[in-house]
């Protein structure tokens, strides 16, 4: 599985496995799933910070990110 990261900084999902600023992770279905349970790692998922391979970013991420009301 391939994770993008669209954010300028670096995201960690543990101490061993970095995601770089902009760009991607190749990164094994079993440990992604394990890291899916971390809810720091959920929410970059969900707000578009980390993308997965196949995945797009909603609308609503979309807008989220273009300074929309929060």
């Amino acid at each position: 599985m391939k994770l993008t990261n669209t954010t300028k900084g670096d995201l960690g999902l543990d101490p061993e496995t970095i995601v770089p600023a902009m760009g991607a992770l190749e990164i094994d279905n079993e440990e992604l799933t394990a890291h899916k349970k971390n809810p720091i790692v959920k929410h970059w998922l969900v707000s578009g910070d980390l993308v997965e391979s196949g995945a797009e970013k909603t609308a609503e991420n979309s807008s989220g990110k273009k300074g929309g009301k929060g």
